[in-house]
């Protein structure tokens, strides 16, 4: 994902952006962010999402909020230290059994 300075959201995307240039990840910072997605919607955002249409961008990405920011309801993104052990999606039933191996693995049953 991509955000402004203040921490709102440009862009969602299942794939790396932004575009980094050979190296760009040699220094101590980078501007990758890995999005973790744990959301808290207000009554007023959630109308304002199912009276908007799908929007182009969410229906190719596959990424429901990409419609709030083609709405104009913006999104805001929180920093937190990425935990120790691996992240999986759970987008699909068929995530489950690999999530609980992994979780089991890292003794977080």
């Amino acid at each position: 994902m991509v955000t402004d300075p203040s921490g709102r959201a440009l862009y969602f995307s299942k794939r790396l952006i932004p575009h980094l240039p050979k190296d760009a990840l040699d220094g101590e910072t980078s501007p990758v962010k890995l999005h973790v997605g744990v959301y808290a919607y207000r009554p007023v955002a959630l109308a304002a999402y199912s009276a908007a249409p799908p929007s182009e961008l969410e229906e190719l990405e596959g990424l429901e909020q990409l419609r709030f920011l083609a709405a104009g309801v913006p999104v805001a993104v929180v920093d937190v230290e990425p935990p120790q052990f691996a992240l999986r999606e759970l987008n699909n039933p068929e995530d489950v059994g690999p999530i609980e191996e992994a979780l089991a693995s890292a003794g977080l049953e």
